[in-house]
């Protein structure tokens, strides 16, 4: 058993390393870049949800909330898609 355990640990290892990060650049950070980051990464998480994806949307809710976004249960499509062209070219 320990001789699969430290071969595993190796294989962890070794994948670790063969691993390449990748960070984007063309967007600067600053705080209000983060917000509209994030934003826009909530609305992707809406769009799951008008798709029905989503098995518990409780956390969506209260995300939703606390990031200045409408109630996901009355949001159309038209207005999600206004929401996302709106966080682009802000970013933009």
């Amino acid at each position: 058993m320990n001789k699969w355990d430290n071969e595993f640990e190796d294989y962890m290892r070794s994948t670790k390393n063969q691993c390449n990060s990748f960070k984007d650049d063309r967007i600067e950070w600053s705080p209000k870049v983060g917000v509209w980051l994030t934003m826009r990464w909530m609305l992707g998480r809406v769009n799951q949800f008008l798709k029905g994806k989503v098995p518990d949307p409780q956390n969506l809710y209260r995300d939703c909330k606390k990031n200045g976004i409408s109630d996901p249960r009355r949001m159309t499509r038209d207005k999600l898609h206004a929401e996302v062209a709106s966080c682009t070219k802000e970013l933009e």
